[in-house]
């Protein structure tokens, strides 16, 4: 804790007299009408889009069966196996039985 106390105080000042002669360097462009009297807003950050799988449901096969999963591979199933199938096939599955 001692260390990073010791690299704060060595870094905090020279980061903040970097900031005041970036903010002093902006206002001279403004001055001179080289630059906007608005400052860039920083851009948004990437947020990562979250996959959300559809249920499914387990069940255990008395015969061999195929169906698709929901990216629509063909999946294959022997006989007596559990097999994870979306809800809307486990539902056709057990009508059909």
């Amino acid at each position: 804790m001692h260390n990073l106390a010791q690299i704060c105080r060595a870094e905090i000042p020279a980061g903040g007299d970097l900031i005041a002669k970036l903010l002093r360097m902006h206002a001279a462009g403004v001055l001179r009408r080289e630059a906007p009297a608005k400052m860039r807003m920083p851009e948004a950050p990437f947020v990562e889009s979250v996959v959300v799988m559809p249920p499914t449901v387990q069940l255990f096969c008395l015969r061999p069966i195929k169906f698709r999963n929901a990216s629509g591979t063909l999946i294959t199933v022997q006989k007596f196996p559990d097999a994870e199938m979306p809800v809307p096939v486990a539902n056709q599955l057990r009508t059909y039985w």
